[in-house]
């Protein structure tokens, strides 16, 4: 009766078993694929060619496909998979004509997929080892070369000077464009002489260079000129620079006793500081001053006098890139003495980002 009722059993479990549909065995997945990529050159010129030698040494699942990428997708890239595919081991290699357009390093990356199935979720399972190798790549031609020149070194406010692009050479399959900029007013480039010039490897383009009108945007200007090549898409910068001036309406320069009033930079008050300034004309709108703290750093902080340049733009005072040994940059802002005065003097306000400031009379010894 005990065996009886053993095999009724074992009889349902078959039956319940075999009627289960979803029912799979486990699988067991292989190894992805193992290989080692060579490239024959560690460093090459855009428009060069490398070969990547891959020797997979075991697929276990057969190699069913292989996937190369690069930096920015760039270069042209030509797998020679040969009979590798299906197999579990072999030789191959990949040949990459490398950008023109590009340097640095450039990353080139091999992928290997085996050909696994998953029987359970009835789909791919594919496996794959990725291996990357890097070519430092370099430029195959120059850079544009060429210089830019301004006939006039100085201008005031509103006038202009021509500019003269000589460009002497554009290996890189000629000139593709011609750009210019500055750093306040305008750049005209002559159109004429730019078309002339296209796909060609040398030639001269012309332009006019225009200072801002306003005399208060004064100060050195930099003509930056931008030229590209055609082939690598490459480019090169070259600079001009030209004063922009505004004339004073008089010649300010002579020394001049100061009186000055104002704080420090931890806000301790200052009264009455007198010192010796001395102005030197540098140009009919710049002027140099051998201390712009007007005694406060020689007599406060026993450190040396601040000189430097101020424009005078008719009868206003302002400042021309004025930084102290530490670093810190100065605001000032003033007006020269009124004709119209007898003993009239020469009024300044100035500040620095420490915080130190001062109100500052100048009279004319």
């Amino acid at each position: 009766m005990k065996n009886l009722a053993y095999l009724i059993l074992m009889v349902l479990f078959v039956a319940v078993a075999c009627d289960d549909e979803d029912f799979t065995p486990p699988q067991n997945f292989l190894d992805s694929p193992s290989f080692i990529a060579t490239a024959s050159t560690d460093s090459a010129d855009g428009g060069d060619v490398v070969t990547i030698d891959v020797r997979v040494s075991d697929a276990p699942a057969g190699v069913d496909s292989i996937a190369v990428s690069t930096t920015n997708s760039l270069g042209d890239v030509t797998i020679n998979s040969g009979s590798i595919i299906g197999q579990t081991e072999g030789d191959f290699d990949v040949v990459v004509e490398l950008p023109l357009i590009y340097e640095g390093p450039f990353a080139i990356t091999v992928e290997v997929y085996d050909d696994q199935f998953n029987v359970r979720e009835n789909e791919p399972a594919r496996k794959s080892f990725t291996q990357t190798l890097t070519v430092e790549l370099d430029y195959k031609f120059a850079a544009p070369s060429f210089t830019v020149d301004l006939e006039d070194d100085q201008l005031s406010a509103g006038d202009s000077t021509d500019i003269t692009i000589t460009i002497n050479d554009v290996p890189g399959g000629g000139i593709e464009r011609v750009t210019a900029s500055a750093g306040g007013g305008t750049v005209n480039l002559d159109q004429a002489s730019i078309d002339a010039v296209l796909g060609e490897s040398s030639g001269v383009v012309t332009g006019k260079y225009i200072a801002n009108a306003d005399p208060t945007e004064t100060g050195e200007v930099d003509v930056t000129v931008t030229i590209g090549d055609v082939t690598q898409q490459r480019s090169a910068s070259a600079s001009a620079s030209v004063l922009v001036i505004c004339a004073s309406e008089g010649n300010i320069a002579g020394t001049y006793s100061s009186y000055a009033s104002g704080s420090i930079g931890n806000g301790t008050e200052y009264e009455a500081i007198s010192t010796v300034i001395t102005i030197t004309q540098i140009n009919e709108g710049q002027y140099m001053v051998n201390d712009l703290s007007f005694g406060v750093y020689p007599q406060i902080y026993a450190d040396s006098p601040v000189s430097g340049t101020i424009n005078v733009c008719g009868n206003k005072i302002s400042d021309f890139n004025v930084v102290d040994g530490f670093g810190d940059p100065f605001t000032i802002t003033g007006m020269t003495a009124d004709p119209d005065v007898i003993n009239g003097v020469i009024k300044i306000e100035w500040s620095n980002t420490f915080g130190d400031n001062g109100t500052v009379e100048l009279e004319l010894q």
